[in-house]
């Protein structure tokens, strides 16, 4: 008998503990706060962004004939931050031409009478070597850096930015790259700012990308979100992915997303990281339109069949060829851009492509701005309603 009671009481006692466990597992359960994903935290950080300074402005390159004259034009305002540099002049560019007009003229002269003047370029044959040794003949800086060892591609990764930052004070961040046809044939969009934390933050990635100093960190940067596009390990702390950033401006999303890109691809990984919010949103009831440039739909493997995709999602879907329009056949729709609901606008030189998320070094800027979103929404809808070179997507059913 007593070894039975005993059996007993050790049973009822482990019974006990178990309901106690469980008891406490519940508990815990309850009070434990989960730790918000980087997308929770960067949704919420875009959702308390003030409202952008009135100074700042969306600016454009169109051809003659798309241009709104209410959108300031890209070289008129890249001339104005030119004229005003006082101390230094710092850039990123995919490549550079002299005849990109009168700010590449102020560049050299600012370089020959003491403004500092530093330029990270990719080794591209598309840039003007005669007027690269110019630049660096009246003393300008000028690397040319390759991040293809960097990268997981041995044939991708170059310097893809496009950005001139102007005395640690003020600059422009877009899709143009520094060329005739960045400034006058093709659909370019960009920002100008005034801020000194993403000034200072853009001269130091400079500095990174230039191979002058070893690691960088941005600014707190309070206005906008400045987000990334890098080689993996070659990313500047504090600064969000730009891929991320397309996902927490999906998730905001209540009513309407307007887009008009230049390569949206799946062809190599990570198109879940963008698609997936967006047609998560289609889901949720947003109005989706996408316009795209014709050229790399054609001629790049990834993009038809992730239109194709978009379109069965139910985006709605139009491809742009305006190589007829303006001086020269080389016009395209270069813009990386993309407006959310009536208050937010990310701007910049992403690509939606593994290698602008992952292989380049990549500048966008998210911004609020009922002034601005305004501005590209009238924009967007002169070339949705345009016939002739912006057309439906016809593949896919």
């Amino acid at each position: 008998m007593k070894i039975a009671a005993r059996i007993i009481l050790v049973a009822a006692l482990g019974i006990a503990l178990a309901m106690l466990y469980r008891r406490i597992e519940r508990e815990d359960a309850a009070t434990t706060v989960k730790a918000p994903s980087e997308t929770e935290r960067l949704v919420e950080r875009i959702r308390r962004l003030p409202e952008a300074p009135a100074g700042w402005k969306l600016v454009e390159t169109a051809p003659d004939e798309m241009n709104l004259d209410d959108i300031p034009d890209i070289q008129d305002e890249l001339q104005v931050l030119a004229d005003g540099a006082t101390k230094h002049i710092v850039f990123e560019s995919y490549f550079i031409r002299k005849n990109w007009g009168k700010s590449a003229k102020r560049i050299l002269d600012s370089a020959g009478q003491g403004v500092l003047v530093l330029g990270v370029l990719h080794p591209n044959p598309m840039s003007d070597a005669p007027f690269v040794r110019e630049l660096k003949q009246a003393g300008a800086q000028v690397i040319e850096r390759d991040l293809a060892p960097l990268g997981g591609n041995p044939e991708e990764g170059y310097i893809h930015a496009k950005f001139l930052v102007v005395d640690g004070e003020r600059g422009y961040i877009g899709s143009a790259n520094f060329s005739a046809a960045g400034m006058r044939e093709n659909r370019e969009m960009g920002i100008i700012f005034e801020d000194e934390s993403i000034a200072a933050s853009l001269e130091m990635l400079a500095g990174y990308d230039a191979g002058q100093i070893s690691s960088c960190r941005a600014r707190d940067i309070r206005p906008a979100v400045l987000a990334q596009g890098a080689p993996d390990g070659f990313a500047m702390e504090g600064l969000p992915l730009a891929e991320a950033a397309v996902a927490a401006l999906c998730d905001l999303a209540r009513k309407e997303i307007d887009i008009m890109m230049f390569t949206f691809s799946h062809q190599f990984g990570n198109y879940s990281t963008i698609a997936s919010p967006i047609r998560a949103a289609v889901r949720r009831g947003v109005k989706v339109r996408l316009i795209h440039e014709a050229r790399t739909m054609r001629e790049l493997q990834g993009v038809y069949p992730t239109l194709k995709d978009m379109k069965q999602w139910g985006v709605e879907v139009r491809v742009a060829d305006i190589s007829a329009l303006g001086k020269s056949e080389d016009g395209q729709y270069h813009v990386k851009a993309m407006r959310i609901d009536d208050d937010l606008l990310c701007v910049g030189s992403n690509n939606w492509t593994q290698a602008a998320s992952h292989e380049n070094r990549e500048i966008s800027l998210v911004v609020r701005s009922h002034r601005m979103t305004d501005q590209f929404k009238e924009r967007f809808n002169a070339d949705w309603n345009t016939t002739g070179y912006i057309e439906p997507f016809v593949g896919g059913n």
